[in-house]
C-alpha cells in the first residue's frame, strides 16, 4: 500500500488500483471524506461499491495503526465514521 497526497486530498494505492479521497490536512493525520473516493485512471469507469469503500478504509487504518500520522475517515459532517 502506498499513500501519497496534499493538503486536500490522499491517493491511496493498493492491489492495482489507485483510489482519492478528498478531505482535510490535520495535525494528527488527514480527514478524509469517505463519500468522496473516486478510481483513479485507468480504473476510473468502474463503480465503487459499497464493499470497495469499506475495504478500502480498512486496510488503510490497519496499514497506519503504528504509525504516528493517520488517516480519519469522516461523513460530509467531518464526523468519524465507524466500520
Amino acid at each position: 500500500m502506498k499513500i501519497t497526497g496534499t493538503r486536500s486530498y490522499i491517493d491511496i494505492e493498493n492491489d492495482g488500483k489507485t483510489a482519492r479521497f478528498f478531505g482535510e490536512l490535520c495535525i494528527d493525520g488527514f480527514a478524509a471524506i469517505a463519500s468522496t473516493m473516486k478510481w483513479l485512471p485507468p480504473h476510473d469507469n468502474q463503480p465503487i461499491t459499497e464493499y470497495d469503500r469499506i475495504s478500502l478504509m480498512k486496510a488503510v487504518v490497519e496499514e497506519l495503526k503504528n504509525n504516528e500520522n493517520k488517516v480519519f475517515f469522516t461523513n460530509d459532517k467531518y464526523e468519524d465514521l465507524e466500520f
